[in-house]
């Protein structure tokens, strides 16, 4: 796509730096609310409204990619903070059940931890030889 956009682009910016070569004679440039006149060759006056409205462009482009721009951080951060949740969810969840025996003890409710089981012991049989 950026190659498209330079090739038709480039034709355009010929067409102007063309204009402006053989355009050199001066031309009076009269600045209507302050009685000021200025004489600019024809070429420099092309060139410089042709920067002039690549730079206006370029800024009002760059009016429409701020919103997107600010939002997509805002998302980012919510993010990263529904991330840090989820981790400290899965890491409560892993260290062990959440809701475990409890007792009523001096009028409140405490948690109690139980050791776990052991195994229960094998059992040989008299008639199995086994290990």
């Amino acid at each position: 796509m950026r190659l498209l956009i330079w090739f038709c682009s480039l034709p355009i910016f010929a067409a102007a730096l063309n204009f402006a070569l053989q355009n050199r004679a001066p031309v009076s440039l009269n600045f209507w609310p302050f009685d000021a006149t200025a004489m600019v060759p024809l070429s420099l006056l092309s060139v410089g409204l042709f920067v002039f409205g690549f730079i206006a462009g370029l800024l009002i482009a760059g009016l429409f990619h701020i919103r997107p721009f600010f939002e997509r951080r805002a998302l980012r951060k919510q993010v990263a903070g529904l991330s840090a949740q989820l981790e400290a969810k899965e890491k409560e969840l892993a260290s062990g059940p959440v809701c475990g025996p409890t007792i009523l003890s001096q009028g409140r409710y405490q948690r109690v931890t139980i050791p776990p089981a052991e195994p229960a012991p094998k059992r040989r049989w008299f008639f199995f030889k086994g290990k």
